[in-house]
């Protein structure tokens, strides 16, 4: 495969030559040339350096495209990583076209070499298929890959367990899942594991435990956590005493994480001024938020906002409301390639 180092427009008569490149940029062409060499003499190390440099705009312009054609030259030559990051690839559509069938043969591929992100990635991609084959290969990779330490498949094994896929339902073993990695600091665990706390699932029974865990989620920044636990704040349990100050820091953490009962109990608190300075129009802007969002109950709080409100102020919170939404829209997530 033979891929051009640059583009370069055709000019016309008129225009004037490129300017002579430094030695500086003529040094950086060289080495280039020389990768793109070694890479199409089969040199897979090469190649996954070209990829991630398209990828990342590292020296050249980035192109997710150009950046897939490398990854698939090494993957096509049996490199593992490579294999991995066009299942990655497939998976998100960068690069490629969406497409989850080649991103559980590229994925297969990496796991068949013992690849163990791949295992991760292909499990929870055959749990989609929703069939007894699918959710046993799906077991299959998650416990090769919890073996070797893999926290998000420790975590993918306490769901499957927890939902009796893959093997017969077993809280218990749910439970001891969620607290292995729970143990070594990973949030969903630990808000699973305040989960079983809770409602006695796979263990007693304990709204202590359940605390424990679940500030411990959230003070890593786990949303749902602090969505949770900032209700609990609101309206105050016997482990949790009331503290409105304390609910809105969670619940606001939780609001622009995306969580709609979050967006909507914190509606609630500007519209009663608890933890908060009351704000009407910022209790509106939450509830339309959680109602674009799917939330029921707040798109009926919001209704009823509404008819209590003049029309600047409505024109206000719709423009607040787009903001929030257009801010998040910008955001671009990363491909987690390597």
């Amino acid at each position: 495969m033979s891929l051009p180092l640059f583009i370069i427009g055709c000019q016309s008569s008129a225009q004037r030559s490129p300017a002579p490149l430094s030695s500086e940029e003529q040094a950086t062409q060289a080495a280039l040339e020389a990768m793109v060499a070694q890479a199409e003499a089969g040199n897979t190390g090469a190649m996954l350096s070209l990829a991630v440099k398209y990828y990342d705009g590292s020296g050249v312009e980035a192109s997710r495209s150009v950046a897939a054609s490398w990854f698939l030259m090494a993957a096509r030559a049996g490199d593992a990583s490579a294999q991995f990051s066009v299942g990655v690839l497939y998976q998100q559509g960068d690069g490629v076209a969406a497409d989850s069938e080649q991103a559980i043969r590229w994925y297969s591929l990496a796991a068949e070499q013992n690849h163990l992100k791949a295992m991760n990635n292909l499990g929870l991609l055959l749990l989609k298929e929703q069939s007894p084959e699918s959710d046993s290969h799906a077991l299959e990779m998650f416990e090769a890959a919890a073996d070797s330490g893999i926290l998000s498949s420790i975590f993918a094994l306490g769901r499957m367990k927890a939902w009796g896929r893959g093997a017969p339902k077993d809280p218990a073993g749910a439970a001891r899942e969620f607290r292995r990695a729970a143990n070594q600091g990973h949030a969903p665990s630990q808000f699973q594991l305040a989960a079983a706390y809770q409602g006695g699932e796979g263990v007693p029974q304990d709204d202590f435990q359940a605390l424990k865990w679940l500030e411990a989620s959230a003070n890593q920044g786990f949303a749902e956590a602090q969505a949770q636990l900032g209700s609990m704040f609101a309206r105050g349990t016997d482990v949790a005493p009331r503290n409105p100050v304390q609910a809105a820091t969670l619940l606001t953490a939780a609001a622009n994480a995306g969580v709609p009962s979050a967006q909507r109990n914190l509606g609630l608190l500007y519209l009663k001024g608890l933890g908060v300075d009351e704000d009407r129009q910022a209790a509106l802007m939450w509830y339309e938020v959680s109602a674009r969002l799917g939330d029921e109950t707040a798109r009926g709080r919001r209704d009823l906002l509404r008819e209590t409100m003049a029309e600047a102020e409505l024109a206000n919170v719709a423009a607040s409301v787009d903001a929030w939404f257009d801010e998040r829209s910008d955001r671009v997530e990363s491909g987690a390639l390597r």
